[in-house]
């Protein structure tokens, strides 16, 4: 049995950092999803509001999209969480709190599309991704104004 340090990212993903405004984050992440060819990704967010908002804003884009929030019915998570392991779904827009103790191998991507209220919560969502196979492609936001966020490193 081996133990990770508490909130240790692991050695295959590759973590990048980055500061646009509010209103680029969402074309951004069009932008990633289609340059890096990237067929999936989790995206976390702040708020139950923030998540239904987004999510819809995606299926508006072509995305297939589902939101994973509190204010989901236990059957309606469990939906969404199988259509996106299954393929169904391409993006996965998901509260933090929501998004605890799930488990999806393969994932290629992970978004921080609002920065996380504790640091904490960036290492375990970035840690997610850790499955065999390729490398895993976690992002962090930051909005242009805001100094003073964590490092990120990249493997």
């Amino acid at each position: 049995m081996e133990v990770a340090r508490p909130n240790a990212t692991a050695t295959n993903v590759e973590q990048r950092f980055y500061s646009v405004t509010d209103d680029d984050k969402r074309a951004v992440v069009r932008q990633l999803l289609r340059t890096r060819e990237l067929t999936q990704a989790l995206i976390f967010v702040n708020s139950k509001l923030g998540c239904a908002r987004l999510a819809r804003s995606f299926e508006r884009d072509g995305l297939k999209t589902q939101a994973l929030h509190g204010d989901k019915s236990q059957d309606e998570r469990l939906k969404a969480l199988a259509a996106f392991k299954a393929g169904e779904v391409e993006l996965l827009v998901a509260t933090d709190v929501a998004a605890r103790g799930l488990d999806i191998s393969d994932l290629p991507a992970v978004f921080n599309f609002d920065v996380p209220f504790h640091a904490r919560t960036t290492c375990t969502a970035s840690a997610a991704p850790a499955a065999p196979g390729p490398p895993a492609w976690p992002s962090r936001w930051s909005r242009a104004t805001t100094r003073g966020w964590w490092p990120t490193s990249s493997a």
